[in-house]
């Protein structure tokens, strides 16, 4: 699988993080994907992680339930889920930058459309 990096502006500190991305409040998930993200935003999605697992054992839940769990991890966590909201943000620009710039190289990324 291709393997996407991001990294945080203020990104003292960073590591890759090479688990799981955590799933949204909306329910979706990024696997397989390495990110560097800066040590507060890591624990962030660390801790996010391990109070979903907690819920779920790991197991895939419903959206509505994904909701509903993260919006209890939002009252026990704020700062930390207001982390993991940042992360969900910079994952979504990433695909809408990738998604623009294949449309625009017609199908082929890394290229310019006329090659």
């Amino acid at each position: 699988k291709k393997r996407l990096k991001k990294k945080q502006a203020a990104g003292r500190g960073s590591r890759s993080l090479q688990q799981q991305a955590p799933p949204a409040a909306s329910g979706q998930m990024v696997s397989g994907e390495a990110y560097h993200v800066n040590e507060e935003l890591q624990i962030s999605l660390m801790r996010w992680q391990a109070f979903h697992h907690q819920l779920t054992g790991g197991r895939d839940v419903p959206q509505p339930q994904m909701e509903q769990i993260f919006a209890q991890f939002s009252l026990a966590e704020p700062e930390h889920a207001r982390n993991v909201q940042t992360v969900q943000e910079l994952l979504k620009s990433q695909r809408q930058a990738e998604a623009q710039e294949l449309l625009a190289s017609g199908g082929r990324l890394g290229q310019p459309a006329d090659v």
